[in-house]
């Protein structure tokens, strides 16, 4: 038998001894991570600094998701059980003027609702601000003066 086969052998049998469980400190903590249900992820508005306003929209009062797997209304898994999500089909995005430089809008018509993601150019993180009732073209200020899907 090899030196790493004993070694290895000899560490999974005293890992797995009650006495080192009793000792080690990190193992009641993973077992509460393990038993923790996922949560989602939210910023409350008190939690930034200062307020962030975008085209008269007051997105720091809005909750701020970055899962889309909690923003049903804008995204749906394909295919089902994939884990990987996609902009529905009844959705229409829309990119103002300075295309990604100054945001986009997720607008769901049939359910009157968008999210604002609005970030930093290269930014690591995708925050979508919402849900705001009605339509962007009534809520923001100035609103969008483009709509790619018009005849």
């Amino acid at each position: 038998m090899r030196a790493s086969a004993i070694l290895l052998a000899m560490t999974a049998a005293v890992i797995s001894t009650p006495l080192f469980a009793q000792n080690n400190p990190e193992q009641p903590l993973r077992q509460q991570l393990a038993a923790t249900p996922y949560r989602e992820t939210t910023t409350s508005p008190t939690s930034q600094p200062s307020r962030f306003v975008w085209r008269g929209l007051v997105l720091s009062d809005l909750p701020a998701k970055t899962n889309p797997a909690m923003l049903s209304e804008i995204y749906e898994e394909k295919p089902a059980g994939s884990k990987s999500f996609e902009v529905r089909g009844d959705v229409r995005t829309i990119r103002v003027e300075n295309g990604f430089d100054d945001g986009t809008v997720y607008w769901n018509p049939e359910k009157n609702l968008f999210y604002v993601q609005c970030e930093e150019p290269g930014s690591s993180l995708m925050r979508f601000y919402g849900p705001v009732n009605g339509s962007p073209f009534d809520s923001l200020k100035p609103p969008p003066t483009t709509q790619p899907w018009a005849d």
